[in-house]
């Protein structure tokens, strides 16, 4: 195997430029995650999909904000997008400069991303999907096997991004007639959160276990392959809502389902602007009712992501939590609501949460089991910092977080690792229900 973590198996036909806002088909073929179970498999089918051929540039962002004015600069909430978020432009319908209006959009967070390509008909590519297709040499389907390629490469990884960024399009098209997946900006991914990684990505082959679930087992499998490990590492390092100077976005179609474009990022109910519950997303409780997010609103709640099959962290996780409520003193641990949110969508459904529920003897007035939809567990976990992955085996490597929400729903404290001691936790409680 060469030094290029992709393996790509297909059959490729070159293809011919094309313009900024056209779609490129990328055929079917194999994805090789740089870091993987001991058990998964050494290759991920990617099955065949669109790409844009470039990045979404200033003034296709600005079609955007133009047309969903709560994703304007002045407008957006700040649990969609940091302060940074489209910093760089001149007003909320100004981009700038007509040159400026040529690059591709960055300061944009990964909601933002992700609504606009949802508003564009598509949605943002996963990292396989993007991985795959980035993994194209010049003249053939796997880089790996051309020299000039790769140190064009190392060249670009290894020099900074520039204070002014070239307009799109301005740099040699890959095998697919793919502009821009190197040398010009990092790109959000829609599973960005599934990189788990702790300390130098390009020498940490191992996981804290602190800090990560002892399920996921991940070994890297290319020592070789720095831009990969510079991805991987960058990756690991974001939050939903982070904004940054060189990261901007492309969008994918076809393969995986799209979301409802229209489908609201704000929930009905009032929230503040950093509140959790502004979420749309909808789950159902252990006792088979649908709710919102919002309905805890009145109660600090303290909350962690887990799965009940998890014979690793979750149960030293769950025990924390376990705890942080013995802890508390009986005055005030009826006032204080435990929330555990599944990864498992497939086997953790209500049902099977509810018999968790019995196992753990959980307080049915105090502890709350959600299970939700794939795409409603990654963003919430995007939001809490969460990252997660699951393996061959249907586990999950994860992030061991305790965040404790604010009656508001805003994040009022995180603990990360496991055995941890409880007081501070408690502390941040004491304050919260403070008269």
């Amino acid at each position: 195997m060469n030094s290029c973590a992709i393996t790509l198996i297909a059959v490729l036909t070159v293809l011919s430029p094309v313009r900024a806002d056209e779609w490129v088909a990328i055929p079917a073929g194999f994805y090789r995650p740089l870091f993987r179970g001991e058990k998964d498999p050494r290759e991920i089918p990617v099955r065949a999909f669109q790409l844009e051929a470039r990045p979404v540039t200033n003034a296709q962002f600005l079609e955007f904000v133009r047309a969903n004015p709560q994703w304007r600069r002045s407008q957006v909430r700040r649990l969609f997008a940091d302060a940074g978020y489209l910093q760089h432009w001149a007003g909320d319908l100004d981009p700038g400069s007509d040159d400026l209006r040529e690059q591709p959009v960055t300061n944009v967070s990964w909601f933002a991303a992700k609504a606009c390509c949802q508003w564009k008909g598509g949605r943002l590519p996963t990292t396989a999907e993007w991985e795959f297709a980035a993994a194209a040499g010049y003249e053939t389907a796997d880089g790996g096997r051309e020299p000039a390629f790769q140190r064009d490469l190392l060249r670009w990884y290894a020099t900074p991004a520039p204070p002014v960024l070239p307009r799109v399009g301005a740099g040699r098209a890959n095998h697919f007639g793919l502009h821009d997946l190197h040398g010009l900006i990092w790109e959000w991914t829609s599973d960005f959160n599934s990189a788990l990684v702790t300390g130098d990505a390009r020498g940490d082959t191992g996981l804290d276990r602190q800090l990560f679930c002892g399920a996921g087992s991940l070994g890297a499998s290319d020592r070789a392959n720095y831009p990969a490990f510079m991805r991987f590492g960058f990756r690991s390092s974001l939050k939903a809502g982070y904004t940054v100077h060189n990261l901007g976005f492309r969008a994918a179609r076809g393969a995986a389902p799209v979301p409802d474009c229209c489908r609201a990022p704000l929930a009905a109910t009032r929230a503040t602007d950093r509140s959790l519950y502004q979420l749309a997303s909808t789950w159902t409780n252990d006792a088979g009712r649908e709710i919102k997010l919002g309905e805890m609103r009145g109660r600090p709640q303290v909350l962690a992501m887990f799965f009940a099959h998890c014979e690793y962290a979750c149960p030293l996780l769950v025990n924390d939590l376990r705890k942080i409520e013995n802890a508390l003193p009986a005055e005030l641990r009826g006032r204080v609501d435990f929330l555990l949110v599944s990864f498992d969508t497939a086997r953790d459904t209500p049902a099977a949460l509810h018999a968790y529920r019995a196992k753990m003897k959980f307080d049915a007035a105090r502890w709350a089991l959600l299970h939700g939809g794939e795409d409603d567990v990654r963003e919430l976990a995007a939001l809490l910092g969460v990252n997660y992955q699951r393996d061959a085996r249907g586990q999950f490597a994860h992030s061991n977080i305790i965040t404790v929400l604010n009656a508001d729903g805003e994040i009022a404290h995180q603990q990360a690792g496991l055995n941890n001691e409880p007081q501070p936790t408690v502390q941040v409680l004491h304050k919260l229900l403070a008269p």
